[in-house]
Formats: structure tokens, C-alpha cells, sequence
């Protein structure tokens, strides 16, 4: 497993592997309706993750050269 700074190449792949995460977990809980707390605006698209990549610090989770997860470092409040 490797991690290092993610880079635009990087956005498909990471889009994906966000999708099927939060997806699986809104599936998992069998919610009635839609909770940002499970799925957060924008884990789906592609340009939410160009922008994450370009205005915070962003990684990839790397192994056997596939992506298969993210960590997004965000300063609040």
C-alpha cells in the first residue's frame, strides 16, 4: 500500500472509489432519505473532486497501482 499527494490525474479514480464508499454506506444503514452526514454534497462528481485536489491537500491511497481510497485534510472553523 502507497500514499502520496493526489494530482489531477487522480480525479476519475478517485470519484470512484468516493461513489462506491459513501454509496455502500447509505446502503448499509438503509436510510429513508438522503443524510449529508452519510453522503456529503458533491462525493460524486467529478468536479467537486477537482476542486478538492486543487484547493485542499488531498492523497491517494494506492495499492497495486489501483487507487482504492482518499483522504481529504480539511481545517475548519
Amino acid at each position: 500500500m502507497y500514499i502520496r499527494l493526489a494530482t489531477l490525474k487522480d480525479v476519475s479514480g478517485i470519484t470512484k472509489v468516493s461513489t462506491a464508499s459513501f454509496q455502500q454506506e447509505a446502503l448499509s444503514l438503509q436510510l429513508s432519505e438522503r443524510d449529508l452526514n452519510v453522503e456529503p454534497p458533491g462525493y460524486d462528481l467529478e468536479a467537486m473532486t477537482q476542486y478538492m485536489i486543487e484547493e485542499l491537500t488531498c492523497y491517494v491511497i494506492e495499492q497495486d497501482n489501483h487507487i482504492v481510497g482518499a483522504i481529504i485534510l480539511t481545517l475548519t472553523g
